[in-house]
């Protein structure tokens, strides 16, 4: 009996770990209530309940789907989960941090790294569609966001100066999204799946081509996709540091190159 049962533990603990590898979160099996639906939120976040503080849960209805909205804080991080009833999937996850007066400054090719490790994610199927150096409170930070193509979609702030995540927050893949103006499931940039489009790396590749540098040489600011007149393009921005600033405008889907610009970098 006794080996029956740890046998029971074993599978039991086995069957965790396997829908954490898939699914890059917890999730429980099966139809959930007001309590399980905490319980898988709590769960992903590796939290008891003790531990928590301002905890609320809300039962909404969103795209014909019942959900919990599931929220609480702890240590001096929110919180805010979206949990299928049907199913006990988290369908959204967002987490806010504050600032860090600890770590040392980073990239963009560093943040990226960041928020891949933070979504549990290699480079390999992920496509970024932005990454962007930006003020935000008078802090600079990198917005960046990729998706999965059949999984989810991923945004993440993360501090310059530091390295630290101050916000990620990502989506499940919704195959059934109605949307009839090519913008991706789940983004809240509106940016469009094309399908066929060049990756990031390519357009960054394109652009220092053009510049006649190499990735060592220059810092980027911005790399973000987008629509400009109906038109996928990337806009690519980097500079050298006491050197020149470059912008280019990359068609999506054909890597022509549409615009370009240089001028001497002011040190902003």
């Amino acid at each position: 009996m006794k080996k029956m049962k740890k046998w029971f533990c074993f599978a039991a603990v086995l069957t965790i770990l396997l829908l954490l590898c898939c699914t890059g979160a917890y999730a429980a099996e099966g139809p959930v209530d007001q309590d399980g639906a905490k319980a898988v939120a709590l769960a992903d976040a590796g939290l008891e309940e003790k531990d928590v503080s301002k905890l609320s849960i809300g039962h909404d209805r969103e795209d014909g789907r019942e959900v919990y909205e599931v929220k609480f804080r702890a240590d001096g991080v929110r919180y805010e989960y979206s949990v299928e009833a049907e199913s006990g999937r988290i369908l959204e996850r967002e987490i806010k941090r504050s600032p860090d007066t600890k770590g040392k400054k980073v990239d963009l090719e560093a943040a990226k790294k960041i928020a891949l490790q933070s979504a549990g994610l290699q480079e390999d199927g992920v496509v970024f569609t932005k990454a962007k150096q930006e003020k935000d409170d008078g802090r600079r930070v990198f917005d960046i966001e990729f998706y999965v193509e059949g999984e989810r979609v991923c945004e993440f702030e993360i501090d310059c100066q530091t390295g630290t995540v101050l916000e990620e927050h990502w989506e499940l893949w919704d195959a059934d999204d109605d949307r009839t103006d090519g913008t991706l499931p789940g983004s809240k940039s509106g940016i469009a799946n094309a399908g066929d489009v060049i990756d990031l790396e390519e357009a960054e590749a394109i652009a220092l081509k053009n510049a006649g540098k190499n990735a060592e040489e220059v810092v980027f600011k911005k790399a973000k996709l987008e629509k400009d007149d109906g038109r996928l393009v990337y806009e690519i921005k980097f500079y050298e540091v006491d050197g020149f600033e470059y912008e280019y405008e990359i068609d999506a889907l054909t890597g022509e190159l549409l615009g370009f610009e240089r001028e001497r970098w002011d040190g902003d």
